[in-house]
Parts: structure tokens; sequence; C-alpha cells
């Protein structure tokens, strides 16, 4: 069981740093290209 809590306590952080991100991005027109080169 602590094995799940740990996999969706992942999962949330990920969504909260992919929210963050493209926040970010729509904040400044121009986008961090660390960031964009890590996703396709």
């Amino acid at each position: 069981m602590d094995t799940a809590y740990l996999i969706l306590a992942l999962l949330v952080l990920l969504l909260l740093v992919d929210a963050w991100a493209i926040n970010s991005v729509l904040r400044s027109d121009t986008p961090p290209v660390a960031s964009s080169a890590g996703r396709c």
C-alpha cells in the first residue's frame, strides 16, 4: 500500500510541475528552452 501512495504522490507532483510550467509559458511569450526540450 505504501508504494501505491508513493506513486500517487509522484503523479500529483508531476501534475503540479506540469501546470506550473504551462502557466509560466502562458505568462511569457518566449518559452524556456530547457523545459521545452524535455518534452516532445
